[in-house]
């Protein structure tokens, strides 16, 4: 039993494929292999601050750790303007997911994986995303001290 429909993983195929033919492996989007060394990197250098990412779009792979909750997205909504995304991903739940042995970060979660992973957990219940790693794209849009945050636009099975 697969935790992913179809669509969502022809979906991250896609992304990446058209990545792939573009630029090579990933594309724009860089893998972040070490997490808690990318966490560690992406704290701002003054203390109390936020820095915001232009165009940093990254993938990585974790364990879903919550299902996705609403959550104030304020300062998000104002990151992505100020950085010009374009289209800008509905946003209105975070998540979070252990990305490292002892380490989870909150993510947000675009709409579209909201509505997927709602879809999922109805089916198949929220037991079958426990334990599962998945692959995670998305755009880092700023960094607090907590390290990066993170707009997650597609999940897809690690194959």
């Amino acid at each position: 039993m697969s935790a992913l429909s179809a669509s969502s993983l022809a979906m991250a195929q896609d992304i990446l494929s058209k990545a792939k033919q573009a630029h090579g492996d990933f594309g724009d989007y860089r893998y972040i292999e070490d997490m808690a060394e990318f966490v560690e990197q992406n704290k701002p250098m003054k203390e109390g601050t936020k820095e915001i990412q232009i165009n940093k779009l990254v993938v990585f792979d974790g364990v879903i750790k919550t299902a996705p909750e609403v959550q104030q997205t304020g300062y998000l909504q104002t990151a992505l303007a100020v950085a010009k995304v374009d289209p800008v991903p509905q946003v209105k739940h975070m998540m979070f997911v252990e990305v490292a042995e002892d380490m989870v970060i909150p993510v947000y979660a675009a709409k579209e994986v909201v509505d997927e992973f709602n879809q999922l957990a109805k089916r198949y219940g929220v037991e079958s995303f426990r334990g599962k790693n998945l692959r995670f794209a998305g755009i880092h849009v700023y960094n607090y001290s907590k390290g990066p945050a993170m707009v997650i636009e597609s999940i897809a099975a690690v194959k």
